[in-house]
């Protein structure tokens, strides 16, 4: 009887813990806004295709990013998953980010290291994804409002001269 309560013991541990992946494969890709005059923000998102040798069907992945964590979400479709975030342009200038993702377990870690005050470096990510954003541009000198301006008057010039010319 006492066997029979410590397998149903471990095994009850075994399913209520999180699901690990071993040896993960990543495939990602990577987008950010660079365009400073459409916003405010600058959105950024890492995408990627994870495939573990062990059987995953339910992995809850996390996201640290220059020390703030962001859940991770997975397509339903596939094993494709994606991270976004968005910082203010004042502060965004071009940079490398090291994407760290972290499972269930790892990511616990990771906050129990933080609240004890300790680098969150020490504790080891399920995989990296290194993201190269290359800075904001603020677009041309001139606006495409006063370039139109200029092309109507321009056009419109010419057509005037054009006419007092065969009137005359």
């Amino acid at each position: 009887m006492s066997s029979l309560k410590l397998f149903l013991c471990l095994f009850l541990a075994y399913c209520v813990n999180g699901q690990s992946c071993i040896q993960p494969s990543v495939s990602p890709s990577s987008y950010s806004s660079t365009n400073q005059k459409l916003s405010k923000s600058t959105a950024f998102v890492v995408e990627f295709s994870l495939k573990c040798a062990s059987k995953t069907d339910n992995l809850q992945l996390y996201a640290d990013i220059d020390g703030v964590q962001f859940p991770v979400t997975k397509s339903s479709e596939s094993e494709h998953y994606q991270v976004s975030w968005t910082v203010k342009d004042k502060k965004t200038v071009a940079h490398n980010f090291d994407v760290r993702f972290f499972d269930e377990e790892g990511y616990n870690n990771l906050r129990k290291v933080i609240r004890s005050g300790q680098s969150p470096e020490s504790i080891k990510p399920l995989f990296n994804v290194d993201f190269q954003h290359p800075g904001l541009s603020s677009g041309f000198w001139i606006k495409a409002e006063f370039l139109g301006l200029a092309v109507a008057v321009l056009v419109l010039y010419v057509v005037c001269r054009e006419r007092s010319q065969i009137i005359s």
